[in-house]
This record gives structure tokens, C-alpha cells and sequence, in this order.
């Protein structure tokens, strides 16, 4: 008899681009995001990171202290932020929140542990007048590590990615050239959920534009979120479709 060994797929990363800077970013709104991810999900984050528009800082520090050094610097001299719910330095992480808050895009990363049911429209409208997405997608993971591994395009190493196609090194670096075009309708991949726009759904698919395509043909669920922001979930055979039609 043969015991056959699968990776488990534990975690679920978030991924959220804006491509303009974060309209209201301050010490409160990260403290916003925070209260709410503890009060609806008991997400506690204990340490972070952040990068300055001077130099990269590679220290982690406790939450608090952590923000008294960003007071005393200046929240405009941050670049990025990311807290975590332990010190990455000696053990995995279980969860992480990425901030890269002056980058064009900005952009959002949560990793979260999939037995977690995280409700993303829920997650937007919260946060609707700090970041509105123009593109965003969900993927699942056996990454514990931190937010960003397998997020970048410059990282190739994506081999434990659940619902994703395009995972070679060509693809990667395709997508960190024209990643701007996703404001204009360029899709990453086709994941379980997509956050989209109306460019988004204005492409062609066949005679039909995607959006009537979705509707007609019950090709996943398509749920209006805000103006100009949609999510499509997908389940596994509609993912497979979606992709053919698509990329």
C-alpha cells in the first residue's frame, strides 16, 4: 500500500492594485484597517516592517514601537508597511498585511489562513474612501511566510499556487511590464475571484462583451461592489472556461 503526499493549501492571498498614490493614508487609517480585521476576523498583528523614501528598513519591531519610530519620521517619508502576526525572523507567520503606500501602483496584500471565511466585498466597502482597487485578485497558497512571496512578478517561484495558470518566468515578467494595463482590461491570470472593472468587462468574447457573456451564460458570479468595481467568483470549471475564452 502507497501513501500518496499532497501539499496543503493553507492560505489565501489578497492582492489589490491602485494605481495612483493611497488618496488618505495616515496613522488612523492603518489603525482602521487593524481594529477591523481584529473585530471581525481576530487578526492580531504584533510586528512590522516599513521602507522610506530615503532607505530600506530590513528591522521588525513591535507594533508600538514600530509606530512611535513612523510618527517621529513621518508618515510621508513611508514607502511601504507590512505587519505580521509574529516575528518572521524565527518562525513562519501565520498571517500578514502589506501596505506599499507611495509605490504607483499601490497596493494591497493580505495573507490569511484559508479556514478563515474572509469576505472581500465586505473588506472593500469597509475601506472604500482609503483604497479603491482598480484590479485585484484571490489565490490560495501553501506559502507562510509573508504576503509578498508569490506576489511580485519578479518572484518565479510559483509552483504552489491553487487556481492560478500562468506561472512561468516569461509570464511573470510580461505581466511587471504591462501591469498598468489592468486598469485598461489587462487580466493577470483568471483566478477563483477577480476584482475587476468595467474595462474589464467591456472585452470581447465572441459576439458579446464579457460582461453580457457572464450574465448569459451563468459563467461565475459576477457582484457589483461600488462604481466601477466588480467581483467575479469563479468555481473550478467555470475557471477553466473562463481561461480559454480569455487569455
Amino acid at each position: 500500500m502507497f501513501l500518496k503526499w499532497w501539499k496543503r493549501i493553507d492560505y489565501q492571498v489578497i492582492t489589490l492594485y491602485r494605481y495612483d498614490k493611497f488618496p488618505n493614508i495616515a496613522k488612523n487609517s492603518i489603525e482602521n484597517y487593524l481594529i477591523y480585521l481584529k473585530e471581525v476576523y481576530s487578526l492580531e498583528f504584533k510586528y512590522l516592517s516599513f521602507d522610506t523614501t530615503k532607505f530600506n528598513k530590513d528591522n521588525i519591531y513591535s507594533t508600538t514601537s514600530g509606530f512611535r519610530k513612523i510618527g517621529d519620521m513621518g508618515w510621508d517619508e513611508i514607502v511601504s508597511l507590512t505587519l505580521y502576526d509574529r516575528d518572521f525572523r524565527k518562525t513562519k507567520v501565520n498571517y500578514s498585511f502589506k501596505l506599499a503606500i507611495t509605490n504607483n501602483p499601490s497596493i494591497t496584500r493580505l495573507l490569511i489562513p484559508r479556514k478563515i471565511e474572509f469576505n472581500i466585498k465586505n473588506f472593500l466597502l469597509e475601506f472604500e474612501s482609503d483604497f479603491r482597487p482598480d484590479y485585484g485578485f484571490n489565490y490560495f497558497t501553501d506559502n507562510g511566510e509573508w504576503c509578498t512571496a508569490y506576489s511580485f512578478p519578479r518572484y518565479f517561484k510559483l509552483s504552489s499556487m491553487e487556481g492560478v495558470s500562468k506561472l512561468s518566468k516569461s509570464d511573470n515578467e510580461e505581466f511587471g511590464k504591462n501591469h498598468k494595463e489592468v486598469v485598461n482590461g489587462l487580466f493577470r491570470d483568471i483566478f477563483y475571484i477577480n476584482i475587476i472593472n468595467e474595462k474589464h468587462l467591456a472585452r470581447n468574447v465572441g459576439q458579446l462583451n464579457l460582461k453580457m457573456y457572464i450574465l448569459e451564460n451563468s459563467l461565475g458570479k459576477l457582484d457589483f461592489v461600488y462604481n466601477n468595481v466588480y467581483i467575479w467568483a469563479l468555481d473550478k470549471e467555470e475557471l477553466a472556461l473562463a481561461r480559454k475564452l480569455i487569455l
